[in-house]
């Protein structure tokens, strides 16, 4: 009898196994090894994102997904704190703005990363109100319209009056906001990753779809290796929106109504490939 018990949970262990494989692999992950991690414990959480893409949309869902702060560094290019990612299991996050390593930033240190982005025309609009809101960054005193154009050629406004994690020498001469978002290409190839988007993330609030935001909250939950039921995810989704620090407006395509045509135009010279090989655009003519 003990031979025969001892067979059949090994035989439920296998078919949990093969079910746990045999499941639709969602989308934004890559090399995501299911068989792996179906016995694995809920690992921890780098988070990534593009300065002013969604980083807090992400937080906000780590945390109704259970998950609590390990550590909040908004620095792109300093040494990643090693102690901080040991410290990466059970429910922990890491927040960082870490460019795209050129290898593995880590050894033996079990975590999952996520790196979220948006349209990089959002992402200026955005930024130049963010730095209107705060007085110690440099250029902080131009007009909103002023501040857009200069971000669109001129990343480098990004700078502070005083010591901060922002005051990266990376950040001194980069250059558009196409040499911006090339540091972090990388991480679209970087292995084990899930990548989202703020367009997928916000829903219908932030002019996206309810539908497509629903999808991604399951398949971030399920990369992670968190049941979720169609009860907690609507309820995460009426949470989501809003109610930040650095909360705006947190809408989609706002660009269209600050963008001057003089905008566009430079925006398509310095980025319009990058638009489309992001899927934002399919062409120029926009």
């Amino acid at each position: 009898m003990i031979k025969w018990g001892y067979l059949c949970i090994a035989l439920v262990a296998q078919i949990s196994c093969l079910l746990c494989l045999q499941q639709t692999q969602p989308a934004g992950v890559k090399e995501f090894d299911f068989l792996r991690d179906c016995a694995e414990q809920i690992p921890g959480v780098l988070a990534v994102s593009i300065p002013k893409c969604g980083t807090h949309l992400l937080i906000k869902l780590l945390e109704e997904l259970g998950f609590s702060l390990q550590h909040h560094r908004m620095a792109t290019t300093v040494q990643m704190d090693y102690q901080n990612l040991r410290g990466l299991i059970g429910k922990k996050y890491f927040s960082t703005h870490l460019v795209a390593p050129q290898g593995p930033i880590h050894e033996c240190i079990d975590y999952k990363t996520i790196y979220i982005y948006r349209d990089p025309r959002d992402q200026v609009v955005s930024f130049a109100y963010f730095m209107k809101k705060y007085p110690q960054w440099v250029d902080s005193n131009l007009p909103v319209d002023v501040l857009i154009s200069k971000l669109i050629v001129d990343v480098p406004v990004y700078n502070t009056h005083q010591e901060s994690d922002w005051n990266d020498p990376l950040l001194k001469n980069i250059g558009s906001i196409k040499n911006f978002y090339d540091l972090y290409k990388g991480w679209h190839e970087y292995p084990n990753i899930y990548i989202t988007t703020f367009e997928k993330l916000v829903g219908a609030k932030g002019g996206g779809s309810d539908e497509e935001q629903y999808q991604e909250i399951y398949n971030i939950a399920r990369y992670l290796n968190i049941a979720v039921s169609d009860i907690d995810i609507k309820a995460i989704q009426e949470h989501l929106f809003g109610g930040t620090e650095t909360f705006r407006t947190g809408q989609i395509g706002s660009w269209r109504t600050h963008f001057t045509p003089d905008d566009k135009g430079m925006f398509k010279q310095v980025a319009g490939q990058m638009l489309i090989d992001l899927g934002y655009e399919q062409d120029l003519n926009w």
